[in-house]
């Protein structure tokens, strides 16, 4: 089927409530994406959409590639600092960021940033414009998606809980390197009017809730130069790769069921489902995995969106104590194993993970560590139980623990593990509980979804102490 065949069948469905959408199937179609003839699109007046199989189509055989996205529209850091061998589609497209800027930082999610800034700045002028002008944009939207992005009338609706301080931390640090970054840029007589703390932030808004590890572009890692190569090898980090962008792709909206089959291959990343898909039936993949879902605070933070009955049904805790003050090896979030395979294969992710906490009766996975020597100890995350027995531990005991870390040497100290978690608890309920007497009746989008996430993570703290308190 033939790219004009193809744009004049989108035209002859009813499949597109805005002209941006329909331009970026078609610039994706020209630039050699796949979409499987019985795929159609549905856009959202605020932007972004879905994809479904049509009514009228019959059923989508099982392992058929449903989209296919060629490397060469990705955009990512990989552009920024011209990563591909010569010939290659890993440039710029645009005039280059100055060297000076791309050398002084290895920081890459602060590049891949400024470069989808100057994109958008670019308008028409940029190659990725038909992808660009479909994201949720950041002079329109009136609902901002994620906390990062929240005024403090709304922000407010997050006292208490665990992303008040994961967002202030958050736009803190992004503050930060984009001072350090307008520095540099304006030093080596870049024009830096456009680039606002606002453009930034949506910018690293943008990457967080859509990207795709490096791994997404393995099929195609004969394009950049040797020494990239490593950033596609199994086991590595998503802390030390660059955030892809995949046009199409990563608009995909999210479910829990329903495993996708990932074709790394040289045309480019395609989604493949291993069933048969039924007219109607709209095509999602989990952005986890089913033996580590993501909680409620992740999917809220990154994405802007909670899911009522979370299979991870977790309350996130604030950290008790600084996490920065190491008593032991083990208790580093970056000593953790990570692989592009797990959902917390991140620094951010593994410190998530470290503070959530199981609802004991909604939770159907059970407790952390169901064989825990201390029933109570057993909804927490090892390594958090780990942290605060040192803290609690005398010197005898603590020798002890060196020795071994997860051991709990004494009656005394677990009974100061448990009540030290107790009161931190208490304290949390406490805090959201009078805090939420302060609010009024939710006014927007932002403030329903805040006292969704807050009403639940106090049911869950609730639950936890009521076990806690009866065994």
């Amino acid at each position: 089927m033939s790219f004009r065949t193809i744009c004049n069948d989108f035209r002859d469905q009813t499949l597109f409530v805005n002209q941006e959408y329909r331009e970026l199937v078609e610039w994706a179609i020209n630039n050699g994406a796949f979409i499987h003839p019985s795929c159609e699109f549905h856009a959202s007046p605020g932007g972004g959409g879905t994809v479904s199989v049509k009514m009228d189509s019959q059923t989508v055989e099982p392992n058929a590639v449903l989209l296919r996205m060629p490397y060469c529209l990705s955009l990512s850091y990989f552009n920024a600092i011209t990563a591909g061998i010569e010939g290659s589609h890993y440039v710029p497209r645009s005039k280059p960021l100055p060297a000076a800027f791309l050398q002084s930082t290895a920081d890459h999610e602060t590049i891949g940033n400024i470069f989808l800034v100057q994109q958008y700045l670019l308008g028409n002028d940029s190659f990725w414009h038909p992808y660009i002008q479909v994201l949720p944009q950041p002079d329109t939207s009136s609902q901002p998606a994620i906390p990062l992005l929240w005024n403090k009338e709304d922000t407010v609706w997050l006292q208490g809980t665990h992303l008040e301080e994961a967002t202030k931390d958050r736009r803190k640090h992004l503050k930060n390197r984009w001072h350090e970054a307008m520095n540099v840029l304006k030093q080596a007589g870049w024009d830096i009017s456009g680039y606002t703390i606002e453009l930034f932030m949506w910018a690293d808004f943008c990457f967080t809730s859509r990207q795709f590890p490096s791994v997404a572009l393995a099929g195609d890692a004969a394009s950049l130069k040797p020494e990239y190569k490593p950033l596609f090898e199994d086991g590595i980090s998503s802390d030390d790769g660059p955030r892809i962008l995949l046009p199409l792709l990563d608009g995909i909206n999210h479910v829990q069921e329903g495993p996708s089959d990932w074709h790394y291959d040289k045309e480019g990343l395609a989604i493949a489902k291993s069933f048969e898909m039924q007219p109607g039936e709209e095509i999602c993949y989990p952005y986890d995995t089913a033996g580590q879902r993501l909680n409620n605070t992740v999917l809220f933070r990154d994405f802007g969106f909670i899911i009522p009955n979370n299979e991870a049904c977790e309350a996130t805790l604030t950290f008790p104590f600084d996490p920065t003050i190491v008593m032991h090896p083990s208790h580093s979030v970056f000593s953790l194993a990570s692989t592009v395979e797990e959902c917390y294969s991140s620094a951010e992710y593994a410190y998530v993970a470290l503070v959530s906490i199981r609802s004991p009766t909604r939770d159907p996975r059970g407790p952390l560590q169901p064989n825990h020597e201390v029933p109570d100890l057993s909804h927490f995350h090892p390594q958090l139980v780990s942290m605060v027995s040192f803290r609690v531990a005398n010197l005898v005991e603590r020798v002890a623990l060196r020795e071994n870390p997860t051991k709990l040497p004494t009656e005394r100290l677990k009974k100061a593990t448990v009540e030290y978690l107790v009161r931190h608890i208490r304290g949390m309920l406490q805090t959201m509980k009078k805090q939420g007497r302060l609010l009024k009746t939710p006014q927007n989008e932002q403030q329903r979804r805040a006292c969704a996430y807050r009403q639940e993570q106090i049911e869950i703290l609730e639950d936890v102490m009521r076990t806690l308190n009866t065994t």
